[in-house]
């Protein structure tokens, strides 16, 4: 749901404020706002615009991500958008002088559509994708990698080809109960109010941005850690601190359910196993102990979303394809051509994608081969290391499937050497 208004950290406020020397007073005459305005922000009982924001930012002389709620490595497109300060009718404004690099329009419904997870038809092809995303880079002043990875946050899978950012009905968007419900989780869906599906929907989405933050960090070579630890969401946190809403409750006030009788919605849910809930404290500076309210989704939890508003399961790739690690690997390798790269970039990728056995005796793929760098000039010496580059049988895979794996992992960017062919 695309917000009016951004959520901010009170606290990093009044300390940027502070740590400028600038009263209430002061601050509100450098952005034009009264001291009540300023006030509200402060005490959590308002959000500014993004036009506000950034006022505020440059008012303090900080970013705009270092006053805002959301972790900048969960963004989505909302959140890049209001953290560059832009209106959505700001950003296409921006957008206009870039058209003709797009092809397409770049239109405030559009825009409003993808970042509500929709992806608007006239942008549904990669190439298409792929541009638009470098041109709302530029407007927003962020790298495309940024914006890649807000666009894969904020799509909703679709196990259906592996195309995530197709023609693209969000979850938001589907028939609660579009089949027979001849399936248990398809039936404990049918059994539950509009309430509780709502807060379903919602923790199930945030339960996937968890997932795909999870799979991004492991892509990058970072351990994320245990799924049991990263699928647990913060619900609500209480204590004195300023700050109102988590993001879920917000995400959940945008579809009406305020947080009246919460608590009697999440044992109901729990109940039927398809939640878990915890408490836990944690110590923040100037605050001191403040409880927070833990919600984790069961597998039966997120079958039952799957069931109730027709999302396949996302599951492993076809076995004729590779997993999104292997192939960023072979597309790094692809990228460079025949020269290739050394050793030491592929990691342990090198040993499912050459020829040869791996653990458990299955067959590695083949699709790269190597060469010897030698150590000495003139290639003379001893073997300094070896480089690895992509074979006649790894372009064959390209070629047949590249379709496929676009679909499958539109956050992979694929740019063939100049001059060699894939299609």
């Amino acid at each position: 749901m695309t917000r009016n208004r951004v959520p901010i950290w009170p606290d990093r406020l009044r300390r940027a404020r502070k740590a400028k020397g600038l009263s209430q007073t002061d601050l509100g005459v450098l952005i034009g706002a009264d001291v009540f305005r300023i006030t509200s922000y402060e005490t959590g009982k308002s959000a500014p615009s993004p036009n506000r924001l950034m006022q505020l930012a440059k008012a303090l002389e900080c970013e705009p991500a270092y006053l805002m709620q959301t972790d900048p490595d969960s963004f989505l497109l909302a959140d890049l958008r209001m953290s560059a300060g832009l209106t959505a009718a700001e950003a296409v404004a921006k957008c206009v002088p870039f058209q003709g690099r797009v092809g397409v329009p770049i239109s405030r419904p559009r825009l409003l559509r993808a970042e509500r997870g929709e992806v608007p038809a006239s942008w549904a092809s990669p190439d298409t994708r792929n541009r638009v995303q470098a041109v709302l880079a530029h407007v927003y002043g962020v790298p495309v990698r940024a914006v890649m990875d807000a666009w894969a946050l904020t799509m909703p899978r679709s196990g259906k080809s592996g195309d995530n950012c197709g023609s693209g009905e969000s979850s938001r968007s589907a028939a609660p109960v579009s089949r027979p419900a001849t399936t248990k989780a398809a039936r404990t869906w049918v059994a539950l109010n509009d309430r509780q599906r709502t807060y379903m929907r919602v923790i199930f989405e945030e339960d996937q941005r968890a997932e795909r933050r999870a799979e991004k960090a492991s892509a990058n070579r970072k351990n994320p850690g245990p799924a049991a630890r990263w699928r647990r969401l913060i619900f609500s946190v209480h204590g004195d601190l300023p700050a109102e809403y988590t993001t879920i409750q917000e995400r959940l006030r945008t579809e009406g359910e305020h947080d009246t009788a919460a608590g009697s919605t999440l044992r109901a849910l729990t109940r039927r196993g398809l939640i878990e809930t915890g408490e836990e404290t944690v110590t923040v500076p100037d605050w001191g102990i403040l409880r927070q309210v833990i919600v984790k989704l069961t597998r039966a939890g997120r079958a039952c979303v799957r069931a109730g508003l027709d999302i396949p399961p996302t599951g492993r790739p076809p076995k004729h394809l590779l997993s999104a690690w292997l192939w960023e690997k072979l597309v790094m390798l692809a990228k460079e051509g025949d020269e290739g790269l050394p050793e030491r970039m592929l990691g342990k990728a090198r040993m499912y994608l050459d020829s040869g056995k791996i653990r458990g005796g299955h067959a590695a793929r083949g699709f790269i081969a190597s060469y010897p760098v030698y150590a000495g000039a003139d290639d003379t010496g001893p073997v300094g290391e070896y480089w690895w580059f992509v074979n006649e049988a790894g372009w064959e895979h390209i070629r047949a499937y590249r379709t496929e794996y676009e679909r499958l992992y539109p956050q992979v960017e694929f740019t063939t050497p100049e001059g060699e062919e894939t299609a």
